[in-house]
């Protein structure tokens, strides 16, 4: 009778145990931004040796009959190491593991957007261009994949596609910063710069700390005439980030054009 409680124990401790990894993860509650991987089958792993353990050990069975378990979880264990091996290639680096995720996951625009993300960072502009674009018609709302895609398209020198993605991005989340920021690139790209420096001025203003914006608000201030203004913007990101070269050769261009106008 304790032989059976306590296997009577590690049976519910090892479901609660794989329950408790796996529920979360599991799809019925959908996660925005989450993938299903094999990671997370890494913890809930450790129940089934348990149980595995349990059967071939305590489990009171013929010797051949537990024999025979040995020999088929040694097999299994086995399957397993190779299928790990084969899997180990994805994970080399970034790239190969965003193509697995597209490769595996067709209908993922997380995928397509990670992997675009990627392209962008090699200056791969029309590939990132392409599975932005991927991302947005599989999910006509991804207000990230829409501010990237603007992003590329100013670029690419298409301005006025990146105006209206971005437009689109505020209207689905007007407190997106980046969305304004894009805005206001792709705006100076046309050079609309008091309209620029609307959006640019909401886009610090919503994300202070974001020096990039802030310097092509100080652009889009001086093409509107508002040099002063675009000398202080570009003092206060010195004063907090003295080594920042473009902000240093923008003001020392402001003053010099302020000395010989």
């Amino acid at each position: 009778a304790l032989a059976s409680k306590r296997h009577g124990r590690l049976g519910l401790a090892a479901a609660v145990w794989a329950a408790g990894f796996l529920l979360p993860v599991a799809g019925l509650v959908p996660l925005a931004g989450v993938l299903l991987a094999e990671r997370y089958l890494y913890l809930p792993s450790v129940a089934a040796s348990l149980v595995v353990g349990y059967v071939c050990v305590d489990l009171p069975l013929a010797a051949r009959a537990k024999l025979a378990l040995r020999l088929a979880g040694v097999a299994l264990a086995l399957v397993a190491l190779v299928a790990t091996l084969a899997r180990l290639p994805v994970w080399a680096d970034d790239s190969a593991l965003y193509q697995s995720m597209v490769r595996d996951s067709p209908g993922s625009a997380l995928g397509r957007f990670n992997l675009a993300n990627l392209y962008l960072e090699e200056g791969r502009l029309p590939d990132a261009l392409r599975l932005y674009s991927e991302a947005v018609r599989l999910d006509p709302e991804y207000v990230r994949a829409l501010t990237n895609r603007a992003g590329v398209l100013s670029l690419l020198g298409r301005h006025r596609e990146a105006v209206a993605d971005a437009e689109r991005a505020i209207a689905l989340d007007p407190g997106h910063a980046n969305a304004h920021h894009q805005l206001g690139k792709a705006l100076g790209g046309l050079s609309h710069w008091h309209r620029a420096a609307a959006a640019l001025g909401r886009a610090v203003e919503l994300r202070p700390d974001d020096v990039g914006a802030r310097l092509n608000l100080a652009i889009a201030l001086a093409n509107t005439g508002r040099t002063r203004e675009a000398e202080r913007t570009l003092r206060e990101i010195l004063r907090e980030h003295p080594d920042e070269p473009h902000a240093r050769a923008m003001l020392a261009r402001l003053r010099a054009a302020a000395e010989t106008g």
